[in-house]
């Protein structure tokens, strides 16, 4: 059986009723319970009642099973193979490597900066970083780079091509040096659907690309980090830059970032808890960046205040972007089309199209995730607008690379014919990487009875109990059924219910 694994809430999240922060974490089970109690106040705060019996029916009858919520089943993470570490990929450079495995070292202190990733990481990561950065070998032709990228949900896919888009910008850093840090490009687009994917995305890339691991890194290949950016409808601002425009439409970043900077150690926890949830912008100095308060905004034709810094790896403003194209930029297939119609954003393809002339053996990578959206007239209209981005930047299909993402592809073969179809590429050139199991040995499937008993179990005298027999009682029925004997349910209550 797949290892079971339980998530509690931090003692740092609030209470969903009272928007208190609690004293201790919450279970699963208290979190369900925080959920339906907060749902059924506001019903009975909206729809007011007033006569005592209509009022306790209503209570009632919205605290039962299946009115306002059903009980919660729960799914297990699953467990995939770790059969190979970074160094096993034959071919990956040297700065890559070294790249990674600082990024994953285990901090042996409280001061240590944070793990990024696992080395030895997921086999689908592994083999999307070795598909991508050195290809796949067939019998005939040029080796596989395009990938489509097929596991389930919580499987790490994110990191199926951030960690290709990571080394795909050291490698040429490293090889390049400062041609690659003079040169402004987009060298990664990553496109999404809707704006909501993106924004969710946008924390993962400023915890990567702005870890002082890796802006160090890149600064010693090429003078700057690598850079990235959000351009979509939330960024500020569309339109000409003035200095008019400026004071009234990026004022609210200093009415909240930069006071909350100004604050001191009034603010500090929560500066430090959004910094560490990719809630924060990826400046390296935001109030330099953002400047003093009364300065003048413009001088003479130049512009003053919000301009690009040099160890900035976030770019915050659409004028930003104009004028120093990010290596990466996230947005949705939505803008990117009114982007390669409007005269406004010419120079970043311009400089992207400068950048691939100039540089015959790099390739512009595409990345689609959540590809499995792209169907029907909605699908016609993203694979005609690729085209279309091809065609702007001047590059044949194979100058384009492609990492499609989805948990909802189910045959290998259709999902290939589909990612070459979505990107006009050639169905030979992409490998399909999907999930492997690390299933306990020997496994088996759960039977009907074993289900049952797991629905049984008091899950709030389980977490109640204070002692190791205490929490073997609730457990009792499934573990014996189990095999399992009774001295060693007294003595590992906790570490048997891991281990089944």
């Amino acid at each position: 059986m797949t290892t079971p694994t339980v998530t509690e809430v931090t003692s740092g999240s609030p209470d969903l009723a009272s928007g208190e922060v609690p004293s201790s974490p919450l279970t699963i089970g208290e979190t369900v319970h925080e959920l339906h109690r907060a749902l059924q106040d506001y019903i009975e705060a909206t729809y007011h009642v007033s006569h005592p019996a209509l009022v306790e029916e209503r209570r009632a009858l919205l605290a039962s099973n299946g009115v306002i919520s059903q009980r919660p089943f729960f799914e297990s993470t699953p467990r995939y193979r770790t059969d190979r570490r970074f160094r096993d990929i034959s071919g990956l450079p040297q700065s890559v490597l070294d790249l990674f495995e600082t990024i994953s070292r285990k901090p042996e202190s409280d001061v240590d900066p944070k793990r990024l990733i696992f080395d030895p990481p997921y086999e689908h990561q592994l083999r999307a970083v070795e598909t991508a950065l050195v290809g796949i070998s067939k019998e005939a032709g040029p080796p596989r780079q395009d990938l489509v990228v097929m596991t389930g949900t919580g499987s790490g896919k994110t990191e199926s091509f951030l960690l290709p888009i990571l080394g795909k910008l050291i490698r040429e850093a490293s090889a390049r040096g400062h041609g690659f840090g003079e040169q402004a490009a987009v060298r990664a687009l990553v496109l999404y659907p809707m704006n909501a994917l993106v924004n969710d995305q946008l924390g993962r890339m400023r915890l990567l690309f702005a870890d002082p691991r890796v802006v160090a890194a890149f600064k010693i290949a090429s003078g700057r980090p690598a850079r990235f950016a959000r351009y979509t409808s939330r960024t500020l601002y569309p339109g000409v830059r003035n200095a008019k425009r400026d004071q009234a439409r990026l004022r609210p970043i200093g009415e909240y970032y930069v006071e909350k900077l100004e604050e001191g150690s009034a603010s500090e926890s929560l500066v430090r808890e959004l910094q560490e949830r990719g809630k924060w912008p990826a400046k390296a100095d935001l109030r330099s960046w953002y400047g003093e308060k009364g300065a003048r905004w413009e001088r003479d034709g130049e512009f003053l205040r919000c301009n690009t810094m040099e160890d900035d790896a976030e770019l915050l403003t659409r004028h930003e972007v104009h004028a120093h194209p990010p290596d990466v930029l996230i947005t949705n297939y939505s803008m990117l089309e009114y982007m390669l119609m409007r005269p406004l954003e010419r120079p970043v393809f311009d400089r992207t199209r400068d950048w691939l002339e100039q540089n015959p053996d790099e390739r512009f990578l595409l990345v689609l995730d959540e590809a499995h959206l792209y169907r029907g007239a909605a699908g016609t209209e993203v694979a005609l607008l690729i085209r279309r981005l091809r065609s702007r930047l001047g590059v044949p299909p194979e100058r384009l690379q492609v990492i499609c993402t989805s948990a909802s592809f189910s045959d290998t073969t259709k999902a290939a014919e589909f990612g070459a179809q979505l990107t006009g590429k050639s169905i030979d050139g992409f490998e399909v990487v999907t999930g492997e199991l690390a299933l306990r040995s020997p496994d088996t499937e759960g039977t009907a009875k074993e289900a049952e008993l797991l629905a049984s179990i008091d899950l709030d005298a389980y977490h109640k109990a204070v002692t190791a027999d205490g929490r073997v009682d609730p457990l009792r029925s499934f573990l014996e059924a189990r095999g399992l004997s009774a001295q060693r349910l007294q003595t590992n209550a906790v570490t048997s219910m891991v281990q089944l």
